[in-house]
């Protein structure tokens, strides 16, 4: 399944705090491994267990990034 990928502005408000080179890294992950199939799990993509910060995570080399899904 396609999916649109979007930041929403706290996201883009964290990805600004880190260097110009680790926020390239950053976004050209997330938009590389979530386009499709954000909702399988793989090596970096993983679904966790129920709380309140959300509820899949992906690793991008150190960094983790936490997303929730919803097909388009």
């Amino acid at each position: 399944m396609d999916y649109r990928v979007s930041l929403t502005e706290s996201a883009k408000e964290d990805i600004a705090h880190f260097e110009a080179s680790y926020q390239r890294i950053i976004v050209a992950g997330i938009m590389s491994h979530l386009r499709v199939d954000a909702e399988v799990s793989t090596r970096r993509r993983k679904q966790l267990r129920r709380n309140p910060v959300a509820p899949w995570e992906l690793r991008i080399e150190r960094f983790r990034i936490f997303y929730s899904a919803e097909g388009t």
